[in-house]
């Protein structure tokens, strides 16, 4: 098989491709945070509640133990003696969880603390990078601001490495899932509908017999996703001659990918992968390093799948300029 040449952007293209890298690792930082905080800030009200009961436990306990331990002075018995080492035991236990507790409560209040700070950090960070890209001119400066805002804001180590991020993968381009088979050109894909809840079983029934334009992408309603999700529906007529129905992923919840739906009139359809099932096993999932802070993002990526399950082309940190139509190039062939 022919080694696939890349896709050449022209200075226009770049810009654009420049815009959503920017707007998209701003809004994904964004989203993150804002889903921290969130988390943090139960997960700490659930602590200050319980350690503010173990207080209670706590005085009452020493109220107890002193009281013991007077009662035992005045006549030491076996039964005070026995009481006395209880509350002992009691009082010492309570006290260590409480400074464990302690210690929780301001290691999350810093993490609190920290994830406002890089959210507003973003607003004024943002605002300076648009300027900068409405000034960018030459392909040259287009991808120096590219590597500076997308590699060094949010910087991410992909789970294998690509050759060509422009153009489909090789057959060498594999990716290993949890389960430790490989998800490459000419394999089986994972059955979908194993690996998806219950209530989203009927999304899968305009799949049946047809050709799958499987993509996978990071948030809802974020520019780059919005794009594309647009550009397939764009399309739908183009892969219906082709006797192919699109379907994207994300793990955004299906209320989420209601309103993203109705927002953009989007005609495909969305599943909702929050356990990361699906992402698992085609092998999307990859760490990124944010500001210190570790945490798993979706590589935007797509597969097309034949009416017998196997997989025929492989995209993976997809471009959003011209890929709907590089998808359906692949179909037509």
């Amino acid at each position: 098989m022919a080694k696939p040449q890349p896709t050449q952007l022209n200075s226009k293209e770049l810009k654009l491709e420049c815009r959503y890298i920017i707007d998209d690792a701003f809004s994904e930082v964004k989203a993150i945070c804002d889903e921290h905080i969130v988390l943090t800030q139960k997960e700490l009200k659930k602590l200050k509640q319980l350690y503010s009961k173990d207080t209670v436990k706590l005085k009452s306990l020493t109220k107890k133990l002193k009281e013991t331990e007077k009662s035992f002075k005045n006549k030491p018995t076996a039964v005070l003696k026995k009481r006395l080492k209880s509350t002992s035991v009691k009082l010492s236990s309570l006290s260590k969880s409480q400074s464990k507790m302690k210690k929780d409560i301001d290691h999350l209040s810093q993490e609190l603390v920290h994830f406002k700070v890089v959210k507003r950090d973003q607003v004024a960070k943002t605002k300076a990078l648009r300027v900068l890209k409405n000034n960018i001119a030459q392909n040259t400066v287009v991808e120096a601001s590219v590597r500076v805002t997308a590699q060094s804001k949010v910087k991410e180590q992909p789970m294998s490495p690509v050759k060509n991020q422009l153009s489909p993968a090789s057959g060498s381009d594999m990716v290993e899932n949890l389960s430790g088979s490989v998800v490459e050109e000419g394999s089986l894909a994972p059955v979908l509908s194993a690996l998806i809840s219950e209530d989203q079983q009927h999304l899968l029934k305009d799949a049946k017999g047809k050709n799958i334009v499987l993509y996978f992408y990071p948030k809802d309603n974020t520019p780059g996703c919005t794009k594309q999700a647009i550009d397939f529906t764009s399309s739908e007529k183009q892969f219906a001659d082709l006797d192919a129905v699109v379907i994207g992923v994300s793990r955004d919840t299906l209320k989420s990918h209601e309103k993203f739906t109705t927002k953009h009139a989007l005609t495909h359809t969305l599943l909702s992968d929050p356990s990361e099932l699906l992402c698992q096993a085609f092998g999307v999932i990859r760490d990124k390093n944010m500001y210190g802070k570790v945490v798993k993002g979706i590589q935007r990526s797509t597969f097309v799948i034949d009416q017998d399950g196997k997989v025929l082309k492989i995209w993976r940190g997809v471009k959003v300029p011209n890929h709907v139509d590089n998808v359906l190039e692949s179909l037509a062939r």
